[in-house]
């Protein structure tokens, strides 16, 4: 009886555990791009996106990081930009207000949230972003675009 009591006890402790334990976010966009690596962002500050990672359960804030290396998404080590945690329910339409983006480069960013009762999620998959041509003066409309070669034989408009 007693064995099954201390079985029951872990069991019930590691479900508390487990409930409190908030899932990373998910659906990372850049300028409302899914794959933003497949593609060229042409916006010196693009908007950033998520998913809140659990129905029920309001975001009540986020900490983003960008970098210009996946190996330096670390807090203390973002060299482009670290929010430090914003008290926020948002989770689209976060304008970039990092240092300013160098054009044709490629940058790195992640993103952890909380919930509305505080409990803090491990940050997201890192998710890759290309810059190209911030100067748009010599386009003819807004929309224009032309072919990129990201790399090989890889072409986006």
């Amino acid at each position: 009886m007693k064995n099954l009591l201390i079985f029951a006890a872990f069991i019930l402790a590691g479900l508390s555990v487990f409930a409190q334990n908030l899932p990373s976010p998910t659906g990372l966009t850049c300028s409302f791009l899914r794959e933003p690596s497949a593609a060229v962002i042409t916006d010196p500050q693009p908007d950033l996106g998520w998913i809140f990672p659990q129905s029920g359960i309001k975001q009540s804030a986020y900490r983003i990081l960008v970098a210009s290396s996946p190996f330096l998404l670390k807090e203390g080590k973002a060299d482009l930009w670290d929010t430090q945690k914003i008290e926020d329910n948002n989770s689209v339409n976060i304008n970039y207000s990092g240092k300013k983006l160098i054009a044709n480069n490629i940058y790195w960013w992640v993103v952890k949230v909380w919930s509305e009762n505080g409990t803090e999620s491990s940050y997201s998959t890192p998710q890759q972003f290309n810059t190209g041509n911030f100067d748009r003066s010599d386009v003819n409309y807004p929309g224009e675009s032309s072919w990129v070669e990201l790399s090989g034989n890889d072409w986006v408009s």
